[in-house]
């Protein structure tokens, strides 16, 4: 979809295997940035469910990286929720975009090496990466790279890590090399 129809989210919360808390939500949407956080944490998620409903309901769609796991996501939003509150909260990603899943999807999975996010924020010239985890900066930084990845990658000027494959030329002494890479592309392409 074009980047008009979109909206971009991204939080922060504890390691995976040392608990669950959530410290801080956010949504880049129409040139904007919201951040959701505070003190009372069972209100800056209520906020923060409400803004993402609002935008779906206008037709957005919402972009993440891997949000998509009971411990990453809106599940794992709606049950620390629960655990906050003991009542359920809505919070649904209507027809979302794992930005990182179809990334991967497009250009296979050796597109970019591990961390993913970080390499292609390197990779591009984009910011993202150099301010200290954990801090207001490194959360706001992550957000608008997913922007600036979007873009990118619907402007056709995203760079990968997969070697780009040779083009065909009558020039070519050795067209034995250039068919497999003509197969894979063809599989790509596919």
């Amino acid at each position: 979809p074009s980047y008009r129809s979109v909206f971009f989210i991204h939080y922060s919360c504890d390691k995976f295997d040392e608990g669950t808390q959530i410290y801080r939500l956010g949504i880049y949407a129409k040139d904007e940035m919201q951040e959701f956080c505070g003190d009372n944490e069972a209100e800056f998620i209520e906020a923060y469910c409400r803004r993402v409903t609002q935008l779906c309901a206008e037709g957005l769609i919402p972009i993440h990286w891997n949000q998509n796991t009971p411990v990453y996501g809106a599940a794992h939003i709606r049950s620390r929720y629960k655990e906050l509150t003991g009542r359920d909260i809505e919070l649904q990603y209507t027809n979302c975009i794992n930005l990182s899943g179809w990334l991967i999807e497009k250009y296979g999975d050796d597109y970019i090496s591990h961390p993913r996010l970080d390499k292609l924020a390197e990779l591009n010239n984009l910011s993202g990466k150099s301010t200290e985890q954990g801090s207001r900066t490194f959360f706001s930084n992550r957000l608008i790279l997913l922007s600036k990845i979007y873009c990118l990658e619907l402007n056709n000027k995203l760079k990968t890590a997969a070697n780009p494959l040779p083009r065909l030329s009558s020039k070519s002494t050795n067209k034995a090399k250039e068919f497999p890479a003509f197969l894979i592309h063809q599989q790509r392409e596919k």
